[in-house]
Order: structure tokens, then sequence, then C-alpha cells
């Protein structure tokens, strides 16, 4: 990610990957809640990452 001229790289999170339909939906949606949240941007990108890898592994668009 580039934010404000500073580059920040999160490594994937392994999962055994069953639908990744709307994982993209959900890690944009994790970025701008963790944002809102004001956490910082390595944060951000750690939890919006899990949070995708998570619906990953779940057939569907329901992660609960």
């Amino acid at each position: 990610a580039l934010f404000k001229q500073q580059d920040y790289w999160q490594d994937a999170v392994q999962v055994e990957a069953i639908d990744t339909l709307a994982a993209g939906d959900v890690f944009n949606g994790a970025i701008i809640d963790q944002q809102i949240k004001q956490n910082n941007i390595p944060r951000c990108l750690k939890y919006a990452c899990q949070l995708a890898a998570e619906k990953c592994t779940r057939k569907g668009l329901r992660l609960v």
C-alpha cells in the first residue's frame, strides 16, 4: 500500500480457500473500518488481510 508517499507491505495470510467471492470487498471494508478507528496503516493492513483470508475459508458472502 502507498500512503502519504510511504510504502507499506503486509504478507498474505495462508488459508485453504473455499470461496474468494467478495474477498476484496471484505478487505476494503476492513481497511475503512480500521482507518475510522484511527489505527495505523500497518495494523489496518494486517487486520484487512486476516479478515479477507477468513472470508475465503467460507462459502458465500457471510462471515458470521
